[in-house]
């Protein structure tokens, strides 16, 4: 009848169009991928020293271009440079030294001024115990990279190394947030030797320490 010639003639629903997918909201995978994320960085950034280490040396600057060491003090001092106390924290210790060297390379430091700015900001402990490696190395004049082999044997000793590389392989979730987990795992990673040419087993380390509920 009429009715049939209607319902043959009403027009199909429309298909619904397709919907984005959502963005991962699982804990344990977004720190698996900001892990991942951090350990391509990480790669970059080793890439790119070495491309520096391997880029040829510039030809000398006429020593009077050279800034002064009162401008570079300043100017490390402009761009965040903090003082450094000693103590026994081998992260603060690591801390201050990379700081510093990033800030050498902002400023283009003279390698001739780097030691004596270092020394500068030492402070309390630190320049005491500085103070005591001058005097035992009497009118020898040191280096930069003397101080630098001597202030990572004093405040980032290998036995330093050792610990943190312990705490690493024991390290599993345990009462920590999953973010929480992420940024220790990522914090002591970059001190152990333990996966540096396998990304793979630094991927497995941190599913193996996540709280089995969670894996």
């Amino acid at each position: 009848g009429l009715g049939d010639v209607y319902k043959r003639q009403a027009p199909a629903a429309p298909i619904p169009a397709a919907q984005p997918q959502p963005a991962p909201t699982d804990p344990a995978m977004i720190a698996l991928l900001e892990l991942m994320a951090e350990m391509v960085n990480l790669r970059y950034q080793a890439l790119n020293a070495q491309r520096e280490a391997q880029r040829a040396q510039p030809a000398p600057v006429p020593t009077t271009s050279h800034p002064d060491f009162l401008k570079i003090v300043m100017i490390m001092k402009n761009l965040g440079t903090k003082h450094y106390q000693g103590g026994t924290d081998p992260f603060e210790a690591d801390a201050w030294l990379h700081n510093l060297e990033q800030n050498f390379a902002a400023t283009r430091c003279p390698v001739e001024f780097k030691k004596d700015v270092a020394v500068y900001y030492l402070e309390k402990d630190a320049i005491s115990w500085w103070l005591c490696v001058e005097r035992n190395f009497g009118d020898f004049n040191l280096s930069w990279a003397d101080f630098r082999t001597a202030f990572v044997r004093k405040y980032f000793p290998p036995e330093a190394r050792d610990r943190l590389e312990i705490k690493f392989m024991e390290l599993v979730q345990g009462g920590l947030s999953v973010r929480k987990y992420e940024a220790e795992f990522t914090r002591l990673r970059k001190y152990v030797h333990y996966g540096r040419e396998d990304e793979m087993m630094i991927i497995h380390k941190f599913l193996r320490g996540l709280n089995p509920y969670i894996r």
